[in-house]
Formats: structure tokens, C-alpha cells, sequence
């Protein structure tokens, strides 16, 4: 990761609260895929939304932790 230890962080809040917003998965899938743009389907390979949002707040928090 290049990205400053602020970004890294401010991001990481981002996601947060993006999972707190989380009310079902059809929402969820509709507001990361056509709001967000996010353009990695998930549903492939994460059973939810916020199983995958997690496991990227952990990568962040394991990059953190290292710094």
C-alpha cells in the first residue's frame, strides 16, 4: 500500500460506516455496485457485504499495525 497512513484511515472509517448503514444485502449490493462504483462483484466469492467490507477493514488494520 502507497496510500498515507490518513487515507488509509479515512477510508477505513468510510467503510465502516457503510457496513453500519447496512439493512439488507439487495441494498447494499445496489448501493456499492451502482452508488459507489465499486466494480469488484463480491457475491462470487463473500456470502454478504459486509463479510467482504470486513475482511478489508482488517487488511487495513494489519497494514496499520505494521507502519
Amino acid at each position: 500500500m502507497d496510500s498515507s497512513t490518513d487515507v488509509i484511515c479515512t477510508v477505513r472509517n468510510e467503510i465502516l460506516e457503510l457496513i453500519d448503514s447496512y439493512t439488507n444485502e439487495s441494498e447494499f449490493q445496489e448501493n456499492l455496485l451502482h452508488k459507489q462504483y465499486c466494480f469488484y462483484y463480491y457475491p462470487n466469492e463473500w456470502a454478504s457485504g459486509p463479510l467482504w467490507l470486513h475482511h478489508i477493514v482488517e487488511k487495513f488494520d494489519t497494514h496499520l499495525l505494521k507502519k
